[in-house]
């Protein structure tokens, strides 16, 4: 089961040969492309062990900013070919469960410095950082409610990598995805 952050979908819409100018990001939304090749082969391949993927409630209002289409689900669902795509409402539970328990991974000390650092990193001004700080906690405690979740995919090492790292989830940065020696995705898994 794989949980996708708002930036490993916006990675898969956008063209690589775009990015020449940038290759650190060039190379990320390949490693991403990649990622989604294999997903596709592997629910073709075998239909008995259907892969499941998660995406958030916040994550589809992100989206709506940036896409032009206005049936945004059906373009994430064609983006892995697959009916198994599960959209998870931020809930209740998840404000209780981010309430109760993200302020416990931190101090109140811990808690600013934490942010502070985080609106370092981003580009954008204090209350920018913050409302995408706060999209990005709520993604990631979306995402700690599903259960027996195998990877949570990100293409946000500046905010979301270390939200869900401090949240304790199994989050993987796609640039660094391993390859083989031929500069493919390792697919032993």
């Amino acid at each position: 089961m794989f949980f996708f952050d708002t930036s490993v979908i916006c990675d898969y819409l956008t063209l690589p040969e775009r990015l020449v100018k940038n290759p650190d990001v060039q190379e990320r939304v390949k490693k991403t492309h990649q990622l989604f090749e294999i997903f596709k082969q592997r629910d073709q391949k075998d239909q008995s062990k259907k892969l499941w993927f998660y995406v958030s409630a916040i994550t589809i209002t992100e989206l709506r900013k940036f896409q032009r289409s206005e049936d945004v689900l059906s373009d994430i669902v064609n983006l892995v070919n697959t009916g198994n795509v599960v959209f998870v409402d931020f809930s209740k539970e998840v404000a209780e469960y981010l309430h109760k328990n993200f302020t416990s991974y931190l101090s109140d000390n811990s808690l600013r410095e934490f942010t502070a650092n985080l609106e370092k990193l981003t580009d954008m001004g204090a209350m920018s950082a913050r409302k995408w700080i706060d999209d990005d906690v709520k993604i990631a405690g979306t995402a700690k409610m599903v259960r027996k979740l195998d990877a949570l995919l990100t293409g946000d090492y500046k905010t979301f990598l270390p939200v869900a790292k401090q949240m304790g989830l199994p989050v993987y940065y796609t640039k660094d995805i391993p390859v083989d020696m031929f500069g493919e995705l390792k697919t032993e898994w």
